[in-house]
């Protein structure tokens, strides 16, 4: 199937730009396509889960969000160098950092959630009050080293994916 451009219309003429874009470019439509699944699954995350979020997790979540909205957007520009004829290899160092960031994020988050599970400290009440406040320190503490680590090693995953497509031959 072919586009052709005719000179007495606009609406065609875009139409064949926009065919020769797809052609010139398909390694960034590949991007654009893997952006746009990536962002309805974080829409969807955030709707079902953002409520949840609390403490460290709240901190860790944002900053892991915009390692991934950066090294993205660098990995959509490296695919379109690519598709001018530029080899990606050297730019290709740099998701690689991003994906070590965003894990190592992750983790900070775990201590983080960790660090909350067991410093509040204060003294022994009674018994029964003692042990659920342990419960919700324990509930609380594991909700944000989950959350933080489940995001990091997500936003690595597809950082990694990233870098994959683009180092393919």
């Amino acid at each position: 199937m072919e586009a052709r451009l005719d000179e007495s219309n606009d609406g065609t003429r875009y139409l064949a730009r926009s065919w020769s874009l797809g052609r010139r470019h398909p390694l960034f439509l590949r991007w654009v396509v893997l952006q746009a699944v990536v962002a309805t699954l974080l829409a969807a995350a955030a709707l079902a889960y953002f409520d949840q979020l609390q403490g460290a997790s709240l901190a860790m979540v944002p900053v892991i969000l915009a390692v991934l909205a950066g090294a993205s957007g660098y990995a959509g520009l490296l695919a379109w160098r690519t598709d001018d004829g530029s080899s990606p290899l050297g730019g290709l160092r740099h998701l690689w950092f991003a994906a070590g960031v965003c894990q190592l994020l992750g983790l900070l988050g775990t201590v983080a959630g960790f660090y909350a599970m067991f410093n509040h400290g204060g003294a022994a009440g009674a018994t029964a009050d003692a042990s659920s406040d342990l419960a919700a320190r324990v509930t609380h503490g594991a909700g944000v080293a989950l959350s933080a680590t489940f995001i990091g090693i997500l936003a690595s995953i597809v950082i990694l994916l990233e870098h994959h497509v683009l180092d393919e031959p």
